[in-house]
């Protein structure tokens, strides 16, 4: 159980040297500020020496261990914000289609709604969404690859076409304003 505890700490502190000294600062009394340590104080108990916790450490495999933990709350810590994004958007959606159901019943009673009004609310949504309003976006997807030598010189032929096209197009232009 100590050995346990101890081990928490270190995950905590990061090093031999901050665990000793956080664990000095519980027995000197740090409790008295905070009366919540007061059971890890009970739980470490006495404090050992420096190689007891370096002999802990490597039987038990700490560095490991604290890696693996760190890990493990990595991977949580983004759990935790992917579902609460989820519920973000479907708090978002919900009051847009509780906001739409509202200029739907306003349609029906015979009120008028503008286009604008409707663009309004779809343009709030995709702000609160984090998504675009405009044209101008750039999609960008994960299916981005480089062009092979047939596309790219398809595009350079496609390239010369249309250069040749306006260009007749500025001759054109040219001699029928002569």
């Amino acid at each position: 159980m100590q050995q346990f505890t101890v081990w928490q700490l270190y995950c905590l502190t990061g090093s031999f040297d901050r665990l000793l000294t956080a664990w000095e600062g519980l027995n000197q009394g740090y409790t008295k500020i905070t009366p919540e340590l007061e059971g890890l104080k009970n739980r470490l108990g006495n404090i050992v020496t420096r190689k007891t916790i370096a002999l802990w450490s490597k039987k038990f495999s700490w560095v490991k261990r604290t890696d693996l933990k760190i890990t493990e709350d990595v991977d949580q810590i983004r759990t935790e914000a992917k579902r609460f994004e989820k519920e973000r958007k479907f708090k978002i959606i919900k009051a847009f289609r509780k906001a739409l159901d509202t200029k739907l019943k306003k349609l029906d009673s015979g009120e008028e709604v503008t286009v604008a009004e409707l663009k309004q609310l779809w343009e709030m949504t995709r702000t609160e969404m984090g998504l675009v309003t405009d044209r101008s976006a750039v999609s960008v997807t994960g299916e981005q690859r480089l062009l092979t030598p047939e596309e790219e010189a398809e595009g350079k032929a496609l390239d010369a076409l249309i250069k040749n096209f306006h260009g007749r197009k500025r001759k054109e232009a040219g001699s029928d304003g002569n």
